[in-house]
């Protein structure tokens, strides 16, 4: 929140020691975040393949489309306000207990009801057994957890090290039950599982943020109800559009395939997430760079795009490799003969970070309109692409239609990016000597 004044010509100035100890503050809780995040995710990952690998793909099927109803649940239940929390806690970190009361006090009715009714119209679609219904009731639980989690609270005070950091651990303890077996490997043991970690980590972040902050009273504030009102609808809707096509691609798999083939299908939507996931880590560094349309003309910025697009494809390239050898090395014969989905969804998901890095680019020629209009052409394409799902054979249809869903999305944003590019005034700026 200090704002340090300088009255010298930037150009001629030399950091100061304040400015270094900043700069130096912030390398450190970005390294320390990023293995904090790589640490969290290679346990989840693994925790996935540990599970895949010791229940059936009929059982992994069921868990996978619970864990993927919930977490779209968890979506729609924080209404689009994490990013309203971070924006206005960042610029008014003394309004602490006031904007974490107002997220709560909206979050807690309108999540609940959201895990109810999402538990409940599971039922109705799926034809549940009694294990599938407990598993269904733990997560909804757990969910609601995860709605009140103050993830972007401690963003909004850049604390995301102590975010990152309890979910490495929880992540971390759950592995270790798994290998343990301290876990149930069956359906509703797993789920009941999941709900705890998802409860564990809540609540530690929580206590973190009101021991570090002081905060002894939550308030709930009109003025900012007022203000966030207008920006729910779509920050909400941007929200669900980004991740309906992998969510739809693993519910339609459970609902119209059998349950070992969504299992197949879950499976590769968890490789495509974790993959979206860590190339957030990209876009992490890419922000600040990108900052408006004068930085992506610069041949500096050019050069990443080239860059970034010789790295993806040779990550993507790599990551197929792993995968296909870890597949057919260390897990059931099931998922091995179904190689082709699972690659298709890594496919999906590699294409997904170059949507998000077109995404800040968009972002930085001030073209909201064109994130929206991007990622909604995705979801059309993927509900064209759905019928695949019966010409390709059943689950490589359907992962194709993730494919489908993801290059639109890609294709449409660099579309808008060119298109805006253009439309700069002044010739190409090319970088200083």
């Amino acid at each position: 929140g200090n704002t340090l004044e300088n009255t010298c010509d930037p150009r001629d100035c030399t950091k100061g020691p304040v400015e270094d100890e900043v700069a130096f503050r912030w390398l450190h809780e970005g390294v320390l975040a990023t293995v904090f995040l790589v640490i969290g995710q290679a346990a989840a990952l693994l925790s996935i393949l540990l599970i895949s690998r010791r229940i059936s793909p009929s059982a992994f099927g069921t868990l996978s489309a619970g864990l993927a109803l919930q977490n779209y649940l968890v979506l729609f239940g924080t209404l689009g306000l994490r990013t309203l929390v971070v924006r206005d806690l960042a610029r008014s970190p003394q309004r602490l207990s006031q904007v974490w009361g107002t997220y709560w006090a909206l979050v807690a009715p309108f999540g609940a009801t959201v895990a109810v009714a999402g538990h409940v119209v599971a039922g109705l679609i799926f034809d549940r057994d009694p294990q599938e219904a407990t598993m269904s009731l733990w997560l909804a639980g757990g969910a609601w957890f995860s709605m009140m989690s103050v993830v972007p609270l401690l963003d909004g005070l850049n604390r995301q090290r102590q975010a990152l950091g309890i979910v490495a651990l929880t992540e971390g303890l759950f592995l270790v039950g798994l290998m343990a077996r301290f876990i149930p490997l069956h359906v509703a043991g797993l789920g009941a599982a999941f709900a705890i970690k998802w409860m564990l980590a809540s609540v530690l972040q929580a206590i973190v943020l009101q021991r570090t902050r002081c905060v002894w009273r939550l308030e709930r504030s009109r003025e900012l109800i007022e203000s966030w009102r207008f920006s729910i609808p779509p920050l909400l809707t941007t929200s669900l559009i980004v991740n309906l096509p992998l969510t739809a691609a693993v519910l339609l798999a459970r609902h119209s395939l059998e349950r070992s083939e969504a299992g197949v299908v879950g499976l590769g939507a968890r490789f495509a997430a974790a993959v979206t996931l860590l190339g957030g880590v990209v876009v992490r560094f890419l922000q600040p760079t990108w900052t408006d349309a004068a930085a992506l003309k610069r041949s500096e910025n050019s050069g990443h795009f080239r860059l970034l697009s010789f790295v993806g494809v040779v990550g993507h390239a790599t990551g197929c490799i792993v995968v296909a050898l870890l597949v057919r090395g260390f897990l059931r014969p099931e998922y091995g003969d179904e190689l082709l989905a699972i690659l298709l969804l890594l496919t999906a998901g590699s294409l997904g970070i170059a949507a998000r890095i077109l995404w800040i680019a968009l972002l930085a020629l001030n073209d909201d309109r064109g994130v929206m209009l991007a990622y909604a052409c995705g979801c059309f394409g993927f509900a064209l692409a759905v019928g695949m799902a019966w010409w390709c054979g059943n689950m490589n249809g359907v992962s194709l239609a993730t494919v489908v869903a993801s290059g639109a999305t890609v294709l449409i944003a660099w579309w808008r990016v060119a298109a805006g590019l253009r439309a700069q005034p002044g010739e190409r700026i090319e970088e200083r000597q």
